[in-house]
């Protein structure tokens, strides 16, 4: 990113502005730079028909103030920053009034139009403008409009525009983004397992250079095959990982589960479906950007047999933990097991993980499951 003077950055002070009723500070440059982010740089040109201002077909709705200016002089570079709006969702459509600063050194002082327009596909759905001014070369501007999205976000998405007009209504210099509603799909494990998987952008923002679009993040590349073996007889779920690089945003979920057909009946104690299935409630634990799996729901597990029960029984302790039974190990040996995620994200990815319990990848156990045990201090 370009770096600006210390005096540049704290010159113009960005209003507080309000998103579906909330309040959202004015946060650092940089802070939207990182967190997930992927920059694109938008493909929009000067070369989009332009609409006469005050256009009959759209209602300006905006009862922002004028635009305010800064004086304060500006590097050789445009310059473009907002607040980040979205990730929009079809649960928060809303509107929303969001301020625009710019600075322009590749025009000259003139006198120029602010103008917003809405893009749905290549139809502009809304469009408004504001009062002429004369536009001093480099000075910093801020301008708000009133962004309409309830009417009109659909699963065909929409562009934003931010255009500088001279007064003969030509195109000076624009600044564009798409943003899109979460795609809410089901997607293959494998495809998941390939590489980074992207949402489309699902909201808008400026970084100091140009407008940006608002992206989710998942990469599900070091999730595993196995499931790990464990010498104390766990099925341990906690080292299956994949990472949400999005600091900022909140990862939400409908349901995880830990599933696997139980046709040999070695879990008498859990409730199985009428297929013979057991399917166990999991959460997630974000630590940094790595998110790991763990257990939702506590069992209750007899100290001696180590059968595991999903409600409390006689002689039966509380644990964290799913068991196996004593030498239960072998049977389970090759057993497939997977981890559904149903809804995940503000795209709401659903997909199914298979792993795979090989006791052939433990390097310890005990004699009768182990490729390597301990006994009298010798290796076996």
């Amino acid at each position: 990113m370009r770096k600006f003077p210390v005096l540049l950055v704290t010159a113009t002070v960005m209003p507080v502005v309000s998103m579906g009723g909330l309040g959202f500070e004015r946060p650092g440059i940089d802070d939207f730079i990182g967190g997930g982010f992927t920059r694109i740089m938008p493909s929009f040109s000067n070369d989009v028909s332009d609409l006469p201002i005050g256009y009959s077909s759209f209602s300006s709705f905006s009862s922002s103030p004028s635009s305010s200016s800064s004086s304060t002089p500006s590097s050789s570079a445009d310059y473009f920053y907002s607040e980040k709006y979205g990730p929009f969702s079809e649960s928060n459509p809303n509107d929303v009034t969001a301020s625009f600063t710019y600075g322009l050194n590749s025009i000259d002082s003139q006198y120029v139009i602010e103008r917003m327009r809405i893009f749905q596909g290549s139809t502009v759905v809304s469009a408004t403008s504001k009062a002429t001014f004369y536009y001093e070369k480099g000075t910093r501007k801020t301008v708000s409009f009133d962004v309409p999205i309830r009417n009109y976000l659909s699963t065909n998405g929409l562009t934003i525009k931010i255009e500088i007009l001279n007064s003969s209504y030509s195109v000076l210099k624009a600044f564009a983004t798409d943003f899109n509603l979460p795609s809410n799909s089901y997607i293959q494990p494998h495809v998941l397992k390939s590489g980074a998987y992207t949402s489309k952008s699902l909201g808008f923002y400026g970084d100091g250079e140009t407008m940006q679009g608002v992206y989710e993040t998942f990469d599900f590349t070091s999730i595993g095959d196995y499931l790990d073996v464990d010498y104390y007889y766990r099925l341990d779920v906690s080292n299956n990982k994949f990472s949400y690089p999005n600091s900022d945003l909140t990862l939400d979920y409908k349901s995880i589960y830990l599933s696997f057909n139980d046709s040999e009946y070695m879990f008498p104690s859990v409730t199985h479906d009428g297929y013979g299935d057991i399917k166990i409630p999991l959460t997630i634990q974000r630590v940094g950007n790595k998110i790991n799996f763990k257990y939702k729901n506590s069992f209750y597990v007899h100290k001696r047999s180590l059968d595991i029960s999903d409600t409390y029984k006689q002689g039966y302790v509380l644990t964290s933990d799913f068991y196996l039974p004593i030498n239960g190990r072998k049977r389970f040996n090759g057993k497939n097991l997977y981890i559904e995620i149903n809804e995940m994200g503000l795209d709401k990815i659903s997909t199914k993980f298979s792993l795979r319990y090989d006791i052939d990848k433990s390097i310890v156990g005990l004699s009768t499951d182990g490729t390597h045990y301990v006994t009298g201090g010798n290796k076996r």
